[in-house]
């Protein structure tokens, strides 16, 4: 019985370490830094709504018991692209916790964390929204 017991927990905490989740994108928003200005281009008012069927897919994973490593994958018309992230801190002034790559690149969630949105998936009645700051390219992203 003992032994039962050690195989199921040992089963569960494996589970735990790798879960992920698969979310659907469904609008974004983007704006771009110009060097030469020295600023950012400003948020769109408006989102940009994917078309239903081709939205795309977030796949968030787990890579540690202690939710602080994610590996993030991106697809979007059948082309996949993934890279690592490490929790750095909760920014108060933003109301987020930021995720940051081995480029300086950063993820942020409002609304929730990585690994809620990993082991649980889109929160019901809460708005969850993903910005990419993706410095190393110029850019950011906001997601819902």
């Amino acid at each position: 019985m003992k032994l039962l017991f050690v195989m199921i927990a040992a089963i569960l905490i494996g589970h735990s370490s790798q879960a992920q989740h698969r979310l659907k994108i469904t609008k974004e928003k983007m704006e771009k830094y110009n060097a030469y200005s020295g600023g950012w281009s400003g948020w769109p008012e408006e989102y940009t709504y994917f078309q239903q069927g081709s939205e795309p897919v977030l796949e968030i994973t787990n890579l540690d018991d202690r939710g602080v490593s994610f590996t993030l994958s991106v697809e979007v018309n059948g082309s996949r692209n993934s890279f690592t992230v490490s929790y750095t801190a909760y920014d108060a002034k933003n109301k987020w916790y930021k995720y940051t790559d081995e480029n300086g690149d950063q993820v942020c969630i409002v609304g929730s964390t990585l690994s809620s949105l990993a082991q649980d998936g889109w929160p019901e009645g809460n708005r969850v929204q993903i910005y990419f700051w993706i410095y190393s390219q110029n850019y950011a992203l906001v997601l819902e």
